[in-house]
């Protein structure tokens, strides 16, 4: 919640939301949170099209669980231009936690 385990020096989380930010113009890694939240996923893809909307240069990768129907699937579907780069397999590991750890990921994750 508050960037412990964050890779650029500029973030947001929980604590500094990023639906409070002006994106326009930035180009973003977003790793949403994707349960146990007040802020869904749809929430923050909307944020990011109405910014893309005011200066189209505003761009984004977004890394999120691949669930069949998720409550974003429709919303990330929509936005012009998408693509996915890369599906990881479950069981990679891909983040490291604020105690260091590097757990595996149980579902596919895409980018």
């Amino acid at each position: 919640p508050q960037g412990r385990n964050s890779q650029l020096p500029a973030f947001w989380s929980r604590n500094n939301s990023c639906l409070l930010q002006k994106w326009d113009g930035k180009t973003g890694w977003c790793n949403s949170p994707f349960q146990g939240s007040e802020i869904t996923v749809s929430d923050i893809l909307r944020h990011f099209k109405q910014a893309r909307k005011r200066y189209p240069p505003t761009a984004a990768s977004f890394l999120l669980p691949y669930f069949q129907g998720a409550e974003w699937e429709t919303e990330l579907m929509s936005i012009e231009g998408l693509h996915c780069v890369y599906t990881y397999p479950p069981n990679s590991q891909l983040f490291y936690a604020p105690d260091g750890g590097n757990p595996k990921t149980r579902w596919p994750v895409q980018v």
